[in-house]
This record gives C-alpha cells, structure tokens and sequence, in this order.
C-alpha cells in the first residue's frame, strides 16, 4: 500500500508545471564553498580536501540523500584549480554534478584579494523507474521509461576576501538545461534552473574572551520563480579545539552543528536538523557529516 501512495504522489507531481529549488541544502555550506562558487576552490594559497554526507528527512522512506567532495588546491601564479562532485538522489531519481573549478586571485590591496571563478562540468542524470509498481503490472506504461544521460554545463563566480569578511556570488550552473522531453500530453520535462548563491560572513574576537572567536554568516539562494531561501549561520570556535553553532532558516528549519579538531588539518563536523512546521512534524530530521583537510 505504500509503495501505490508513493507511486500515485509520483504521478501527481509529473502533472505539475513546478518551480522549485533543484540543487541540494547543505547546514555546514562553508565548508564546501566552491561547490557554490568556483572562485572559492583555493582560498589564502590553501589546499583542502571536504566530503559531506546529508541524509534529509529520515522517516521518510527513499527521501533525498547527497554526497559531495571538493578538492582544491593553490596551483601559483594567483591560480587555484580543483575539483567538485555532488551526487543527489531521491526515490528513482539520481543526479551527479562533476566539475572543474579555477580561480583567479587579483590582489586589490595590502589586505583585500577579489578570486574570480569559472567552472565546467555537467551532470549525470538518469531515473530508474524498474521497481516501480504500477496499477497493471502487465501493461507497459511508455511514460515511465528509465532514461540516463550526460547534461554539459558552465558556473561562474566571485570571491571577495578582506581580513575576516568575505562576500560570496556563485552561479555554479549558468546553463538553463532541459533534462527530458513533454509528449501526448504526458510531463515528462526536468528543466535545471540557474542558482544564484550569496553568502556574507565576518569572523571576529571577543574582547572579554580572548579564546573564542564568533563567526556569523549568511547564505542565499534564489531562483527564478521561487522565494528567496535564506540560511542564518552562527559558530563559536573556541580555541583550535572544536565550533559549536547554529543555522536557522524562515522555511522553519533550525540546525545544530558542532566541528571537531581531529588535529591542525583535519576536521570532523556533525548536524542535526528539524522542522518546526506542525504539517511537517512526522518527516524526521536531517543529518549531516563532513570531513575536512586543510593544510
């Protein structure tokens, strides 16, 4: 029976002409900046390594799981080159996103450097729709194909660091793609939107508590046709021993994140997110896991 209201959800969707945020949340996004903004990919001549886990929604049966990883490193002559892979999927639906990422640093002054970034990549889609149990298993249900295909696409970027404050703008998917096709008056359409991600944060001290430092941020998201997503972002680093934070979001998400120092390069971090909405109480929470070597 469940697996019908799935299916019968499924179908609902398809008959819809919807607009919607297409790329994935993540609570922990400084981490895992240059997936947003290829300028990002090396920041201050560093080399990192980030891999991030988030599942979405855990009572929900085959909800939204994403994968990434990022590397980049300082390649000399103001140049930073990397790489950038997130995987989503979602019930039959799968998407891998593999970039090239490079950045440009111009040195505005004694303590100001603007990184301006391009990227390349595409996407592999594809929907399995094998184990998918219609009301007539016998008969053959030509919208329901599985399909696979290879989707090229293009970001930009700019990054602009001064001492502790930075303002981020990414468009990590500049090409609006058509994915599938409309046909006898079946939706089978999956149009990729542009994603234009913001961020602004400012790292300072505490003058009556010298060891912690507060680091506040913002990300946004937009695209055309939706509301504004907006993360609010707030870590307490004490220390080089751990961060301990919160993100809030209007949608009514709140998220508590805590990073450990494994050791000067190496960083574990972990979140636990819930929605307040009483029409959302049964979805579960999400859970996120990062790694990150920086050296």
């Amino acid at each position: 029976m469940r697996k019908v209201i799935i299916f019968t959800g499924f179908l609902i969707f398809l008959s819809l002409n919807l607009w919607c945020q297409q790329q994935g949340i993540m609570s922990q996004y400084r981490q895992q900046m240059s997936l947003f903004n290829p300028a990002a990919v090396s920041i201050d001549s560093t080399t990192n390594l980030s891999l991030l886990h988030r599942r979405q929604w855990t009572n929900i049966p085959m909800s939204p799981i994403s994968t990434s990883l990022t590397y980049g490193f300082d390649a000399g002559r103001n140049t930073g080159l990397g790489i950038s892979i997130i995987t989503d999927k979602a019930f039959i639906e799968q998407s891998t996103f593999v970039s090239l990422d490079y950045s440009y640093k111009l040195k505005l002054n004694k303590i100001s450097n603007l990184y301006l970034g391009l990227k390349a990549g595409g996407n592999f889609y594809s929907i399995n729709t094998f184990n998918l149990e219609t009301f007539s298993p016998n008969l053959i249900d030509p919208s329901l194909n599985s399909m696979s295909r290879f989707i090229p696409n293009i970001g930009i970027g700019a990054y602009y660091k001064r001492k502790s404050l930075f303002i981020s703008i990414g468009v990590p998917r500049l090409l609006s793609t058509k994915i599938a096709r409309e046909s006898n008056g079946a939706v089978s359409t999956v149009r990729d939107q542009p994603h234009l991600y913001t961020s602004v944060g400012y790292d300072f001290s505490m003058n009556i508590l010298e060891n912690i430092r507060i680091k506040p941020s913002i990300l946004s998201r937009y695209v055309a046709g939706v509301p504004i997503s907006i993360d609010f972002n707030t870590m307490l680093r004490y220390k080089n021993r751990f961060e301990l934070g919160a993100t809030y979001r209007p949608e009514g998400n709140y998220a508590g994140i805590i990073l450990f120092d494994v050791s000067n390069a190496l960083k574990l971090g972990w979140t636990y997110e819930v929605n307040t909405l009483p029409e959302l109480s049964a979805i579960g929470a999400s859970l996120e896991f990062s790694l990150l070597y920086k050296y």
